[in-house]
């Protein structure tokens, strides 16, 4: 943090000036929200990438989140909606919900939408496959049913791999010669 001091002006300097004994990822969060909005300090999505960042080396969920706003919304970045979910799905996986309402509307709204099958996936992955009824209009019983598909698939898959073992075990003792009456 202390290297980046010299990017401070305005409310965001003042802000810090009065925790920089107690700077906290909030606080560092906080900054990169004041640029990100021009409150107190002149607009700068850059400066507010850079604190955002700073945040999420140490897994900050809002900062997290907020990377994801960030390149949902291509604020200071070319807009990306693929980066936006990857930083909402991080933001969610360390605890911040409010990541989902922002997945759910990249599905339902963007080039996203044509993902079907990892968004399938991923909903019930995370056990919110209730939110395909609202993104892909899914009901009960077919949502029942991509869940038990997912079940058989992850199943077919353990399959494959004992399956691939075995094999590698039938080779390994084709290759052991047995002379009769020689030691076993």
């Amino acid at each position: 943090m202390d290297k980046l001091i010299h990017l401070l002006d305005g409310d965001a300097k003042t802000y810090y000036d009065k925790r920089k004994n107690n700077i906290t990822l909030l606080n560092i969060n906080y900054i990169g929200f004041l640029y990100l909005n021009g409150k107190g300090v002149d607009k700068d999505s850059h400066k507010a990438k850079i604190f955002f960042e700073l945040a999420y080396q140490e897994k900050y969920d809002l900062a997290i989140y907020n990377l994801g706003w960030i390149y949902e919304h291509g604020e200071g970045v070319h807009r990306c909606y693929q980066k936006a979910r990857e930083y909402y799905e991080e933001a969610y996986k360390f605890g911040y919900d409010r990541s989902l309402v922002r997945l759910i509307n990249l599905y339902k709204t963007t080039d996203l939408k044509y993902e079907e099958q990892y968004a399938i996936k991923y909903f019930i992955r995370i056990k919110h496959s209730e939110k395909l009824k609202d993104i892909y209009g899914y009901n009960d019983k077919e949502i029942k049913l991509l869940i038990e598909k997912r079940k058989l698939e992850k199943r077919m898959n353990k399959l494959k791999k004992q399956n691939k073992k075995l094999k590698e075990e039938i080779v390994n003792l084709k290759k052991i010669e047995v002379t009769p009456g020689g030691p076993i």
